[in-house]
C-alpha cells in the first residue's frame, strides 16, 4: 500500500480547502453578496464616488468620495440592517454613506480626545493584513494574544467605529500599553453588560451579552473568564466563534464540552465576522490559553479540531494575499497550501504541507503538524514540524514580517539530515 493510501485512503493529491470564513468570496444567494451590490449601488448613485472595489480579503469596499480614498469594513452596518425591511434597510445604508460623506477630512484625534472612545476587539491574525501591505501606515495597532488571534484597538464613535493604526498611534506619543489598558477600562465600564443562560442541562451555559458588538472582547479581559470558576462545574471553557458571540461553560460534562465544540465550528463557518472556532480555557495564572486535552481522552480530537481549522483557515487567508501580492496565484504558488489530513481510520486532525526539492529556495512553508518530504515517488516521509526544523536547523529561516510565520528554505535537506528525518517520520 502506498504511503497516500496508507495514511489518508486517497491518491497523492492535496485536499481542497474550504475558503476561511468572512472571505468575500461569496456565492450566489448569499445574502451578503446582495447586501454589498446594494451599498454599491447606493455609493454610484452618488456624485461625489470615484472608484469602487471589494476587499479582497475582508467584507468591505475600498472607495473613493470626493477624492479621498476611503476603506468601508461592513461587517456591523450588516448585522445592524440584516432584519430590517428592504426600504428601512436601503435609509440606514443612506445614513451611513451621508454620515460617512460629510465625515472631515482631517478626523485624527489628540490622545485625550481617543482615550474614551477606545476599545479592545479580538481578531484573527491576517485581519486587515492587505491594507498594511498596500499602506504601512495603516497598519492595525495591536498584539498577538492567542495562537492565530490578535487584539487589536478600536476607536469608537457614535455612528461608526475605526481600527487604531499606526500613524494616528504614533501621533499620540504614548506606548501601547497604556493604549491597551484604557481600552479595557473602557470595556470594562461597558453597560449593559449581562450573563445570562443560554443552556442548563447537563452543564450551564453562559452567553455574554451586550449592545456595543464587544462580546467576544471580554474573552481577554483580564480575568474575566477565570471569574466563572464559581458559576460553573469543571474548569471554564470558552467559545468566540464571533464577534458578538462568546458562550462559556465548565467542561466537567463531556457532553457540554461536545456542544461548544460543535457551535464554535458550525458558527465560525456561518459567519462573516469569524474569530475562531476552538475552544479555550485558563491555566494556573489565570491567563487565557487554548483549550486541549489528553490524547487519550475522548473528546481529544474534537477539540483539536477547532484549533486545526483556526490554523488552515489563516493560513488559507495569508497564502490569498501573498499570492495576490505577487500577481496571482500562478506567480505565487512557492507559498505552499496548508492541508487538514487524517490518518485512515482515525478522528485525529492534523494540518500539513509539503516540502519539495523542486521548490528550490523561492518557497514559503507554513508551521504545520506535520511536513511531507518526498525522497522518491515511492518514499514520502510524515515528519513533524519541532523535528524538521531541528534537523534541518538553518536550512528553514523564518521569512520576516509574517503572521503567521512562514518560513525559505535556503538549501535541500542532506542525505545524512533525510536519515534522521527517516527516524523522526510518523509511521
Amino acid at each position: 500500500m502506498g504511503f497516500w493510501n496508507k495514511w489518508f485512503g486517497r491518491k497523492p493529491s492535496s485536499p481542497d480547502m474550504a475558503s476561511p470564513p468572512g472571505t468575500p468570496s461569496l456565492v450566489k444567494g448569499d445574502p451578503r453578496e446582495f447586501f454589498l451590490a446594494q451599498v454599491e449601488q447606493r455609493l454610484r448613485a452618488r456624485e461625489t464616488t470615484g472608484t469602487i472595489t471589494r476587499h479582497e480579503n475582508d467584507f468591505g469596499l475600498r472607495v473613493v468620495i470626493s477624492g479621498r480614498e476611503m476603506s468601508l469594513f461592513l461587517h456591523r452596518l450588516y448585522a445592524d440592517t440584516r432584519e430590517l425591511s428592504p426600504e428601512d434597510r436601503e435609509r440606514a445604508i443612506d445614513h451611513f454613506l451621508t454620515a460617512l460623506s460629510k465625515t472631515p477630512e482631517k478626523t485624527r484625534l489628540t490622545w485625550e480626545e481617543a482615550r474614551p472612545r477606545l476599545r479592545p476587539v479580538l481578531r484573527p491574525v491576517t485581519f486587515g493584513q492587505g491594507i498594511e501591505s498596500a499602506k504601512p501606515e495603516h497598519a492595525m495597532v495591536g498584539h498577538d494574544v492567542l495562537p492565530f488571534l490578535r487584539e487589536l484597538i478600536s476607536i469608537d464613535y457614535e455612528d461608526r467605529a475605526a481600527y487604531l493604526q499606526r500613524e494616528e498611534f504614533e501621533s499620540w506619543g504614548v506606548g501601547f500599553q497604556e493604549v491597551l489598558a484604557a481600552a479595557h477600562a473602557n470595556l470594562a465600564r461597558t453597560v449593559p453588560l449581562a450573563t445570562e443562560p443560554y443552556e442548563r442541562v447537563p452543564g450551564t451555559i453562559w452567553s455574554v451579552e451586550s449592545d456595543q458588538f464587544h462580546e467576544s472582547s471580554w474573552l481577554m479581559r483580564p480575568g474575566f473568564l477565570a471569574s466563572f470558576a464559581k458559576k460553573v462545574e469543571g474548569r471554564p471553557i470558552a467559545i468566540v466563534p464571533d464577534r458578538t458571540t462568546l458562550w462559556i461553560a465548565g467542561d466537567a460534562h463531556p457532553e457540554t464540552v461536545a456542544r461548544l465544540c460543535e457551535s464554535a465550528e458550525r458558527e465560525y463557518q456561518a459567519s462573516a465576522r469569524a474569530t475562531s472556532p476552538a475552544l479555550y480555557t485558563v491555566d494556573e495564572e489565570l491567563r487565557v490559553v487554548p483549550y486541549e486535552l489528553p490524547p487519550e481522552d475522548e473528546l481529544a480530537a474534537q477539540v483539536r479540531r477547532g484549533h486545526v481549522m483556526l490554523a488552515a483557515s489563516e493560513y488559507k487567508s495569508q497564502k490569498d494575499m501573498l499570492d495576490q501580492a505577487k500577481g496571482g496565484e500562478e506567480q505565487g504558488a512557492f507559498v505552499a497550501n496548508v492541508s487538514i489530513v487524517s490518518p485512515q481510520g482515525s478522528q485525529e486532525a492534523f494540518t500539513y504541507c509539503v516540502w519539495s526539492e523542486d521548490l528550490g529556495t523561492e518557497g514559503l512553508l507554513p508551521e504545520v503538524d506535520l511536513v511531507a518530504l518526498g525522497t522518491t515517488k515511492e518514499e514520502v516521509l510524515l515528519v513533524p514540524w519541532p523535528e524538521v526544523r531541528r534537523i534541518v536547523g538553518d536550512r528553514l529561516v523564518a521569512e520576516p514580517g509574517l503572521a503567521p510565520p512562514r518560513y525559505r528554505p535556503t538549501a535541500w535537506p542532506t542525505p545524512e539530515m533525510f536519515e534522521h528525518l527517516r527516524a523522526a517520520a510518523r509511521k
